[in-house]
């Protein structure tokens, strides 16, 4: 049987020479702790009812810790179709170096983040004017806890618009009217 998180393991082993009875080790108990949240990028445009060139979208990032143990450390980035964007503003203290916006754990909220905390991150851009209608826009942000630790594992954001899991967020050009934000 798999062990799930909260579980409870406990270990003992017995060990003998030749001839001796058993001796048995003391027990040794290890809970089972496994990191638990939910990590979505959803995309919406702004002031109009449709992603257009020339138009504003905004990416909205959401890490939420639904486990019992404090999420630590957290560093999310997230690769920008950078050809596709201009006039791109970050929220909370990410940093745009080349085409990637990066946040880290100097922000407070993603130093710890608590069980049933909720950290919101969003970066807000103009779409290209010359980007074409009937383009597809796909981007896709990315976490790891353990600041500095290169080994920890590399989870990727989820479009909760669509029902599979651990996809690209995903908008389509249309065509329509642009309003500056």
């Amino acid at each position: 049987e798999d062990a799930q998180a909260g579980d409870l393991l406990t270990n003992q082993f017995a060990a003998r020479e030749t001839g001796d009875s058993f001796t048995l080790s003391p027990e040794v108990s290890l809970n089972i702790e496994v990191d638990q949240f939910n990590f979505t990028k959803r995309a919406r445009p702004i002031l109009t009812d449709d992603f257009v060139p020339g138009g504003g979208i905004e990416y909205i990032i959401s890490i939420t810790n639904t486990g019992s143990s404090v999420l630590q450390s957290v560093i999310v980035s997230d690769p920008l179709p950078i050809d596709l964007l201009e006039d791109i503003r970050i929220s909370d203290g990410g940093v745009l170096t080349g085409a990637e916006v990066t946040w880290d754990s100097s922000n407070p909220a993603l130093e710890s983040i608590a069980p049933g905390q909720t950290v919101t991150l969003s970066i807000r851009a103009q779409i290209n004017a010359q980007a074409r209608v009937g383009q597809e826009l796909l981007n896709q942000a990315f976490m790891r806890l353990s600041a500095g630790d290169p080994s920890s594992p590399l989870y990727q954001s989820d479009d909760p618009e669509t029902p599979v899991i651990g996809d690209p967020t995903r908008l389509l050009i249309s065509s329509g009217a642009a309003l500056n934000f």
